[in-house]
């Protein structure tokens, strides 16, 4: 008899020797009941017997006993799930336990051990611990929970549904008894790219004035491109605002009108004196006398 674990026929034990109808088979009353907790094979041997009879010497049992053996706690495969994730631009996405949607049928449910790289990403790169990750490569669980499992799209590229690959989940249950520990069936992660605003680009730019007249800037005196974003799925952005950086010291101009003042300065120097001093007894007035100066006469 099949031990541990108990043979019944219409809920009542059997044992060696007895005989169980065909009607009782048919109506699903023999039964196997493991252990509690049993995990291995057990096996029974029997013969079958047909409706012919003995008669007239007849035979109607099998004469050699034959084998029945059962797999008791035999692992089934887990199962994946097909998932969306989503990165941002010109960042690693690490990857997590819950993104392969692990689940185990067991009872107890087995864990998670490890995730096999069926396909590689159609788009970016995958790796493991900084190491590229290959088709068939298994990656352990605790890889995965560390982060470092990461997905990393093209610099400057983005957009849904940019990338995916496919895996299949592994548990911890083993394979002992013709068991599976690994999922049959292939599932797929999608991963969305989020765009991230990339740094727009001005030119430098030569404007001419007028003297003594102000003058008025216009947006493309700026040289305003957007030549990252542009290349994107998302497009080019648009010229918002212009923020001066340092105000300049006025360059040349600036030094052209210092040096014109200081010039008419020295050549026009003021001298004053009272007409009194010229003509004692006059009612004093004053006077202005301007006198050139002569550059390089001191």
């Amino acid at each position: 008899m099949p031990s541990p674990g108990t043979l019944t026929d219409n809920g009542v034990a059997l044992n060696a020797g007895d005989s169980v109808s065909v009607a009782d088979i048919s109506a699903n009353k023999l039964v196997y009941t493991p252990a509690t907790d049993a995990k291995g094979t057990v096996s029974f041997t029997f013969q079958v017997q047909d409706d012919g009879g003995p008669a007239n010497g007849g035979v109607d049992l099998d004469q050699s006993p034959n084998h029945f053996a059962i797999a008791v706690g035999i692992n089934l495969a887990p199962a994946g799930t097909n998932s969306t994730v989503t990165a941002l631009e010109d960042t690693g996405y690490a990857s997590r336990p819950a993104d392969f949607g692990f689940n185990d049928v067991n009872n107890p449910p087995d864990n998670l051990l490890a995730v096999k790289i069926t396909t590689l990403p159609t788009a970016g790169t995958l790796v493991d611990n900084g190491n590229a990750v290959h088709a068939g490569d298994f990656i352990n669980v605790g890889d995965i929970n560390a982060g470092k499992l990461v997905f990393t799209a093209a610099a400057n590229a983005n957009g849904a549904n940019y990338a995916s690959f496919t895996f299949q989940v592994q548990d911890d249950g083993g394979t002992a008894n013709g068991g599976t520990d690994i999922d049959q069936s292939p599932n797929m992660i999608t991963v969305n790219v989020t765009a991230v605003n990339d740094a727009p680009a001005g030119m430098n730019h030569t404007a001419t004035a007028i003297e003594d007249t102000g003058y008025v800037f216009t947006a493309s005196d700026f040289g305003f491109t957007d030549p990252v974003d542009a290349a994107s799925v998302s497009g080019a952005n648009v010229l918002a605002a212009v923020m001066i950086s340092a105000l300049a010291d006025g360059g040349d101009a600036h030094r052209q009108r210092q040096y014109g003042a200081c010039r008419r300065q020295h050549q026009r120097r003021r001298h004053q004196f009272r007409q009194a001093d010229l003509y004692p007894g006059r009612q004093p007035e004053w006077r202005e006398l301007r006198v050139a100066h002569v550059p390089g006469a001191g």
